[in-house]
């Protein structure tokens, strides 16, 4: 998060404290003037004053249903926040916590009355309030809550009378994004270097003489020309990979044939798999009905799904893809018998750069499954594998099909007549 997102954030954070503290005084006066009440009503009270004993109690109770009005509003209105708010008496005992805060803390309340030690167990928050009590203004700070495995930012403040204000908000979001960024940057950084190094190398020895020799300034030209083209896919794929991610992408649905888009994927990977000595067949239930779909989406995701499949089974090894209804969905399956994948790695196959194998001469960056994962979430579908290391891979692809109803709702809704 930027600087000024944080200024702007611990801003309202104050005027809400603010809001907050105003209300709290507000109330205190208020028993000050019940108080002042009760006090007037015992001295009066005779036989003489049932007039002005009548009208006082009116006002008490005027003042009470005012009172407990804007205290169930106020704790209405704290119990909806996101962001976590206590309440401490003078010796740190607890007053008040809305339920965000045990979320956030990842404990159940404790009686008021209590200490919050789920929260104040850690020294950074500790701190934070102890520091707040000790100049007697407003600090935060940040520490880890090892309950909930979150981090948060912790505001103190202290307010007339001992009492001390704790809003706890949930940074763990905010760290998350910038951890993925850097890795985000790290790996492109990665991907890059290789194509970058090889084209370098190979200019260089062109510079040096190779150019005057046809035979091998040829040679040199074919493989700078496979690098840049290296870097185009990855280009591609980050900027496909970016929008849908960010749902950029304007998806053009309409029902599809299953055995159309199958037959034109098999087709043409079929000379890519004759020429890694691999057999590729199709299955396709009979009666299937047509998918709900962007056919460019759904020929890219099924691409890439028979492209690693290919590249990961040796010679000799079979892929057959696979269709056919399960419910309101069609599956689309590609299994192989290629080297598989290790358990440890399923549950992060479909995180963008993941690579579960490290094949020499392999060119992919390893967002194709990220790629498919997001294809079929934005129609509304999943993806899974199931693997066994040395035996094989199956990837199905889950779309929905495109029942009548769904046709119809393409269309937009009936006009008035």
């Amino acid at each position: 998060m930027p600087p000024w997102a944080l200024a702007v954030a611990f801003v309202l954070l104050a005027g809400v404290v603010g809001v907050l503290a105003h209300r709290l005084s507000r109330q205190r006066r208020a028993l000050r003037r019940l108080q002042g009440a009760v006090h007037t009503l015992a001295r009066q009270v005779s036989p003489p004053a049932h007039g002005e004993a009548e009208a006082l109690l009116e006002e008490v109770a005027r003042q009470w249903a005012a009172l407990v009005r804007e205290r169930e509003g106020l704790r209405s209105a704290l119990n909806a926040l996101r962001d976590g708010v206590l309440l401490l008496d003078g010796e740190g005992r607890l007053l008040f916590g809305n339920p965000a805060a045990w979320d956030l803390v990842g404990a159940p309340a404790p009686e008021e009355g209590q200490r919050p030690t789920a929260l104040l167990g850690d020294h950074q928050v500790r701190e934070v309030v102890e520091r707040a009590r000790a100049r007697g203004v407003p600090q935060r700070g940040e520490g880890d809550l090892p309950r909930s495995r979150r981090r948060v930012e912790v505001s103190a403040i202290p307010i007339p009378g001992g009492m001390m204000l704790l809003v706890v908000r949930d940074l763990t979001p905010v760290y998350r994004l910038q951890t993925t960024r850097r890795e985000f940057v790290a790996n492109i950084s990665h991907q890059l270097r290789t194509p970058l190094a090889a084209m370098r190398a190979a200019l260089e020895t062109l510079e040096e003489g190779a150019l005057e020799d046809p035979g091998v300034a040829r040679t040199f030209l074919a493989g700078l020309k496979r690098e840049v083209e290296r870097m185009e896919r990855l280009v591609r794929e980050l900027l496909d990979l970016s929008r849908l991610e960010s749902g950029q992408v304007s998806l053009r649905l309409a029902p599809l044939p299953v055995e159309v888009v199958v037959r034109e994927v098999v087709e043409r990977f079929h000379p890519l798999a004759q020429q890694a000595g691999l057999t590729l067949t199709t299955s396709l239930s009979p009666g299937l009905p047509p998918v709900l779909a962007d056919r460019d989406k759904v020929v890219q995701a099924l691409s890439n799904l028979l492209e690693n499949a290919i590249r990961f089974t040796p010679a000799g090894g079979k892929i057959e893809v696979r269709a056919s209804a399960q419910g309101d969905q069609v599956a689309f399956a590609v299994e192989d018998t290629g080297i598989g994948i290790p358990p440890e790695h399923l549950p992060h196959i479909f995180e963008r750069f993941y690579k579960a194998h490290h094949i020499p001469g392999d060119t992919g960056a390893g967002l194709g499954l990220a790629i498919v994962k997001h294809i079929a979430q934005a129609h509304g579908g999943s993806v899974r594998v199931e693997s066994q290391e040395g035996r094989g891979s199956t990837f199905t692809l889950l779309l929905p099909a495109a029942y009548r109803g769904a046709e119809v709702a393409l269309e937009g809704p009936p006009r008035a007549p």
